[in-house]
Parts: C-alpha cells; sequence; structure tokens
C-alpha cells in the first residue's frame, strides 16, 4: 500500500472544507439578488402584504435594502 503525499492530502482537506462553504455562501448571494427578489416577489402565490405594499411597490423598494446589505454602508443608506 502506498503512503498518500501529503500535499494531496492537505488538498483534499481543503477541498473538503472549501465546497460546504462555498455552497453556502453562493445560495445566499443568489437569494441576494436582484433576480430573485423579482422572481419571489412576482410569483402568483407570494403573500400579500399586511402593510399594503403592493407588488410593484415591493420591487420599487425591494432593491434598496438589497443595495444596504451589499454595500457596507450604515444604517442611515437606508
Amino acid at each position: 500500500m502506498n503512503p498518500k503525499p501529503p500535499l494531496l492530502m492537505i488538498l483534499r482537506l481543503f477541498f473538503t472544507l472549501a465546497v460546504p462553504l462555498l455552497l453556502v455562501i453562493g445560495s445566499v448571494r443568489l437569494v441576494m439578488s436582484y433576480e430573485f427578489l423579482r422572481f419571489e416577489y412576482l410569483r402568483p402565490d407570494f403573500p400579500t402584504d399586511s402593510y399594503g405594499f403592493s407588488a410593484q411597490d415591493r420591487l420599487m423598494y425591494g432593491p434598496y435594502g438589497i443595495d444596504y446589505l451589499l454595500n457596507g454602508e450604515g444604517i442611515d443608506f437606508l
């Protein structure tokens, strides 16, 4: 039986730890996109807003929330 080279073991460990992390980060980033926002808000079975916002209002103001989450500014940005 051949011993595994240390570099191969290190690479295998790196990929074993990196792939789940990248999948989670990629999924979160996908949810924080304008396309996902539009997709969700325009679904026919999307629940109505308890504050009275229409789908068009949500589509107008929703990107502000995404921009806030992605730009690193303070609360004053909103």
